[in-house]
């Protein structure tokens, strides 16, 4: 899925998404991640594991039991050598909702 996204009024980009499926933030050109560190509350944290940078590119694939709330902060040099931050609020929702669940185990349980 290709999509836009555009900061909030408070200057956080929001993303949605589900665990095991693929997430890929990609800057514009000319734009550098040249870090990344997760916010726990008043604490710093190491990027999720699993999270990869690569140039303009954050990549991550969330495993099972991946859901949940997860606030990045990117550190970000354009092509003007200025170094700035970007903040990203990731909502993981589970893979299956309790509905889909639910329908799984009525269908086996006919068999």
């Amino acid at each position: 899925l290709r999509e836009k996204i555009r900061a909030k009024s408070s200057g956080v980009f929001v993303i949605k998404t589900r665990e095991l499926e693929p997430l890929r933030i990609r800057l514009s050109k000319g734009t550098q991640i040249i870090g990344c560190y997760q916010m726990v509350g008043n604490h710093i944290k190491k990027m999720p594991a699993g999270m990869r940078i690569r140039g303009n590119t954050l990549s991550w694939m969330p495993g099972v039991a991946f859901y949940g709330s997860y606030k990045l902060v990117l550190i970000l040099k354009n092509k003007n050598q200025k170094i700035y931050k970007a903040q990203f609020y990731i909502e993981i929702e589970p893979k299956f909702t309790l509905k889909e669940v639910q329908n799984l185990k009525d269908r086996e349980s006919k068999f």
